[in-house]
C-alpha cells in the first residue's frame, strides 16, 4: 500500500504503541482516496495534491 505523505500513512493507523492497540484500517475507512498515478495506485487526503500534477496537465 503506498502513501503520498507520512500524514497520510498515520491517518489509518488507529491506537497506541504503549498499550499494544496500534493497528492499521483500511485507508478508505480513515478518509483517504485512491488516485492513479502513472506509477501506480496512491492513498490520499481528499483533494489534488500539486506535487504530482504537472502545469497545464488534464488531472483525472
Amino acid at each position: 500500500m503506498t502513501f503520498n505523505s507520512d500524514s497520510a500513512a498515520a491517518m489509518h493507523r488507529k491506537g497506541s504503541f504503549a498499550d499494544g492497540t496500534r493497528r492499521c484500517i483500511p485507508p478508505a475507512d480513515a478518509g483517504l482516496v485512491s488516485v492513479e498515478h502513472p506509477w501506480g495506485l496512491c492513498w490520499q487526503k481528499p483533494g489534488s495534491d500539486e506535487r504530482f500534477v504537472r502545469s497545464g496537465a488534464v488531472e483525472l
